[in-house]
């Protein structure tokens, strides 16, 4: 709950457009930078404003529901992520190409051919026919129709199913469709149109004609389950997909910890990707975050960006400080860096070969340890504890 009459600086509640709007909270866990982001939400939302809250953490304090409220979280991992870029996608028409275009770009951020594979639903309209014949008479049976031979009957858009149906069979002889999202020609709008099968997913369920419909990702020859990119590679890609559905003007998008499960030049990255996205919105944009990379990603990205430290519920803007990761970590963290550049080149290039499982997890603490145990000062050890977090999250990721 956040503390009636606690003030709150006039930067975050001004909701006037501009461009570069953009803060960042920090603080150390129960400082209050959740609370106020939730407190931010009712705020805008108060005031008539879009507010696209995004949560990567389990104890967020958004409200759950809200008139103008778009709320992504990520506490049910895998599944809430592939249940949300369908939904996302479903929710883009073609004829969108900019947000088409955002998608194609977060795809191939993250290593990814800019194309989504869809599974050829190869059902002829007889087998539709006839499930939903076997669905009618079965309800009968029962002495009553249930909901879906009731929704069955009244449903005008199955002959929008079963034309779709139609092109999913005919469209290729591959068990995968894959779909540009950067050719826009006639053809490939086309085809893109197949994503509306999504909506009928449930449907084709329950008439046991299907499982689910698959979505698969490509690199280079690489097929890949939508299900099993990492964790890291799903939440950006769910939250970019996600953005791109539903912002608007003039909205305000708020992130709670974007840097969880997150590759570290990622979370350098997320700020000026955001930005070069979405800047013809003008979001406000203020992010919680714990990540020294975010947060200098985000001033070398806008150097108009606000941060405010965060300290049992009072919130303090910070002067501004040359951007620099050695005095981000310091002067924002509290957490010192290796002043011997050697060192601070291996501790790097350590990182990079985790991240590309050139070495894994246990090897990589074995080199950490050996240098904690060697010429450092006591005040240095937070850093060495600040890398196993690091480590940790970037074997998540990769996981």
């Amino acid at each position: 709950m956040f503390p009636s009459g606690t003030p709150i600086p006039h930067e975050l509640l001004s909701t006037t457009a501009s461009e570069g709007d953009i803060s960042i909270l920090i603080g150390e866990n129960g400082s209050g930078k959740s609370q106020l982001l939730g407190e931010l939400t009712r705020q805008y939302l108060g005031q008539g404003k879009k507010v696209i809250a995004i949560s990567n953490s389990i104890h967020d304090k958004f409200p759950d529901s809200g008139r103008n409220l778009h709320l992504l979280r990520d506490r049910a991992g895998r599944k809430k992520a592939r249940r949300s870029i369908k939904h996302s996608l479903l929710h883009i028409s073609p004829e969108e190409i900019t947000r088409f275009k955002n998608v194609s770009k977060a795809l191939s951020y993250v290593g990814y051919d800019p194309v989504i594979g869809i599974e050829r639903i190869n059902i002829s309209e007889m087998h539709l026919d006839e499930a939903l014949k076997e669905k009618r008479e079965g309800s009968k049976d029962m002495g009553s129709p249930d909901d879906l031979s009731a929704r069955i009957d009244l449903d005008p858009s199955l002959d929008n199913l079963r034309s779709l149906l139609l092109k999913s069979s005919s469209i290729s002889s591959e068990s995968i469709v894959w779909l540009s999202l950067n050719d826009f020609s006639f053809y490939e709008l086309d085809r893109v149109s197949l994503i509306q099968l999504l909506q009928y997913e449930s449907l084709l369920k329950k008439l046991n004609l299907i499982q689910q419909i698959q979505l698969y990702l490509r690199k280079k020859d690489q097929i890949i389950e939508l299900y099993d990119a990492s964790s890291g590679e799903l939440n950006f890609i769910s939250t970019i997909i996600y953005l791109s559905t539903v912002i608007n003007e003039n909205c305000a998008i708020l992130i709670d910890e974007p840097e969880n499960s997150l590759h570290p030049s990622w979370q350098k990255d997320y700020i000026r990707l955001l930005i070069e996205l979405f800047y013809l919105y003008q979001p406000k944009i203020v992010a919680a975050t714990h990540s020294a990379l975010i947060l200098t990603g985000a001033e070398v990205a806008n150097p108009t960006t606000i941060v405010f430290e965060c300290h049992n519920f009072q919130f303090a803007r910070k002067t501004k400080e040359p951007i620099n990761i050695e005095e981000a970590f310091y002067n924002y963290f509290n957490v010192i860096t290796p002043e011997n550049r050697f060192l601070s080149e291996f501790i790097v290039d350590e990182l990079n070969k985790l991240a590309e499982k050139k070495i894994n997890y246990d090897s990589f603490l074995t080199e950490i340890n050996a240098l904690q145990e060697k010429a450092f000062e006591p005040k240095q050890i937070s850093l060495f504890d600040g890398l196993r977090e690091i480590a940790l999250k970037i074997v998540d990721s990769a996981n």
